[in-house]
């Protein structure tokens, strides 16, 4: 009887130790699991900025830089959540390192549209289209069709 007390206090001791660690970590995803993800982080990132109706003028940018700014901080925090699979990492590192130069871009922008400098803001504006044009490039290299006309 005593023997099969400690039996069942040590597997539920154990049970609770796996279950504080979280079992054997963060599961990762699959090369088409992460593509898939990305692409619906993309798919919203775009519905959003779509519902702007953005154009590239001085005043819709300084209209909604906030929103702008917002977006952006939201898609690269919810892309930084996701564990890409060893064998994509380069170009999802090359994806990553784009949306962040782009939100960079997006501030110059904001700034110079807010400092009604149009020079500025067509050059900085240049910049954060090459940002994305890159990005695209990286999301087809790993699969995130929702990242890029196919």
């Amino acid at each position: 009887m005593a023997r099969t007390r400690l039996v069942v206090l040590l597997v539920c001791a154990l049970v609770l130790a796996l279950a504080a660690c979280g079992g054997g970590g963060p599961t990762r995803l699959t090369k088409e699991q992460y593509a898939a993800k990305v692409s619906h982080l993309c798919l919203l990132s775009e519905d959003q900025f779509r519902e702007l109706h953005l154009e590239n003028t001085v005043g819709d940018w300084q209209r909604y830089a906030n929103k702008i700014v917002r977006i952006r901080v939201h898609f690269n925090k919810a892309l930084a959540a996701l564990k890409p699979p060893p064998s994509i990492k380069a170009d999802v590192a090359d994806f990553v390192a784009a949306n962040k130069n782009a939100l960079e871009d997006d501030k110059f922008v904001i700034g110079a549209a807010r400092d009604g400098d149009s020079l500025e803001f067509l050059h900085a504006l240049r910049s954060e289209h090459g940002d994305h044009r890159f990005a695209y490039h990286a999301a087809r290299a790993f699969g995130a069709k929702g990242c890029y006309i196919p």
